[in-house]
C-alpha cells in the first residue's frame, strides 16, 4: 500500500477478510487502500466494518484517522471533520496525523483560524514536517488525488 501498489494491496487484504471476516485490522487496512486507490465508499465500508468488529481497539483511533482522510479525498469537508473530531477524541489518539485531519478539514471549510491552530500542533509533534513530504508518503492510483488534503495543510500554513 505505502509502495503505491493499491491493486496488489487491496487483493492481499480482501483475501485477509476472506479468511478471517473477524479481522478487523484487515478491514483497517483495506479501508486506506481503497481510499488511496480513489474507492471512498467502499473505504468508508471497510473502515465501518472494523469499527464494528473491534469497537475498543486501542488504536480505533487511527480507523477514525483513515475515515476522516477517505472524506477528506472525497472532498466532503463537513464529514471528514466529523471523523477528525472523533480521532481527536479517542483517549488513544497519537502522533500528528489526528490534527493534520483536523487542519485540513477546518481549512477546507474556510475555518481558517482552527485550521491554523491545528498546524500548529502537527508543527509541534513533527517540526520538519512539509506538504512535500507527505505528498510522496502517500500514493494514490489516481494523479492529484491526495490534493484536497495536502491543499488544506497549505491553507492551514504547513509549509511547502
Amino acid at each position: 500500500m505505502m509502495q503505491g501498489n493499491q491493486a496488489d494491496s487491496i487483493a492481499a487484504l480482501e483475501n485477509s477478510v476472506k479468511l478471517n471476516p473477524s479481522f478487523a485490522q484487515a478491514y483497517h487496512g483495506l479501508s486506506m487502500s481503497l481510499a488511496l486507490d480513489g474507492r471512498y465508499d467502499d473505504a468508508t465500508a471497510a473502515g465501518q466494518q472494523a469499527e464494528r468488529l473491534s469497537p475498543r481497539d486501542p488504536i480505533m483511533w487511527a480507523t477514525f484517522a483513515v475515515q476522516a482522510f477517505t472524506y477528506l479525498l472525497a472532498e466532503d469537508f463537513e464529514n471528514a471533520l466529523d471523523w477528525a473530531q472523533r480521532t481527536l477524541r479517542h483517549p488513544n489518539a497519537a502522533g500528528y496525523w489526528p490534527s493534520a485531519m483536523m487542519a485540513a478539514s477546518l481549512a477546507n471549510l474556510g475555518r481558517i483560524e482552527d485550521a491554523q491552530r491545528y498546524a500548529r500542533d502537527v508543527l509541534e509533534e513533527v517540526p520538519h514536517l512539509t506538504v512535500s513530504e507527505l505528498s510522496g508518503l502517500y500514493r494514490t492510483t489516481k494523479p492529484g488525488a491526495l490534493e484536497p488534503y495536502l491543499k488544506g495543510l497549505r491553507i492551514a500554513g504547513i509549509p511547502e
